[in-house]
């Protein structure tokens, strides 16, 4: 029982120093304290609740901070529209690794909510990002061939642009450019990143 408690107590004292680390990072770079809130609360549910090992944590977190720092360089460093982030590949690369369906799913939702809050989208943005991201980790459970991959892409490509449609019902060739044209992109963008991360 002594060894459980201390384990806890070690487990605590991680997420205080990480807390704190995020928090001073979000105050330094002027952004959201709702970002260190987010992913301490989703750390503490990965070791509490699903019981999540050192290692594994540690991938999840990889891949939730090339996530995060994909979406503050595009959204600092460049001109292209948010919606080309290729979000979906991390649900996508999540089952693949662990073939989890509530990993997935978790996943898709954390990643959706931190780049929503990173680039200053709206609920629309995080909920297209997310059914597209969840659906497509669903299409590649168990994938073996490239193509089912690819496969899943497209339909995070197809869920993205319907998605848009669904929430702002106006079609013109801004929002082609601005919003649909880089939607369909990111979904074969993600499927293509999670070839690129298979070889």
């Amino acid at each position: 029982m002594s060894s459980i408690l201390s384990i806890k107590r070690e487990s605590l004292a991680a997420g205080v120093l990480f807390f704190a680390l995020i928090l001073g990072y979000c105050i330094v770079a002027g952004l959201s304290l709702f970002i260190a809130l987010l992913l301490v609360m989703y750390a503490l549910h990965l070791v509490f609740f699903r019981k999540v090992a050192g290692r594994r944590l540690l991938q999840i977190s990889f891949l939730v901070t090339l996530m995060a720092a994909t979406a503050v360089g595009v959204n600092t460093y460049s001109d292209l529209s948010p919606y080309y982030l290729p979000v979906a590949a991390v649900p996508m690369i999540t089952m693949l690794l662990f073939s989890e369906i509530p990993l997935a799913f978790s996943m898709a939702l954390i990643t959706s909510a931190l780049v929503t809050l990173l680039v200053g989208e709206g609920v629309d943005f995080l909920l297209i990002f997310f059914l597209s991201g969840w659906a497509s980790a669903y299409v590649v459970r168990g994938a073996r061939m490239r193509g089912e991959v690819l496969l899943a892409g497209l339909l995070a490509s197809a869920l993205q642009g319907g998605g848009y449609i669904l929430f702002h019902q106006e079609l013109g060739a801004f929002v082609w450019t601005g919003a649909l044209k880089p939607l369909l992109i990111s979904g074969i963008l993600s499927g293509g990143v999670v070839l690129v991360t298979l070889r």
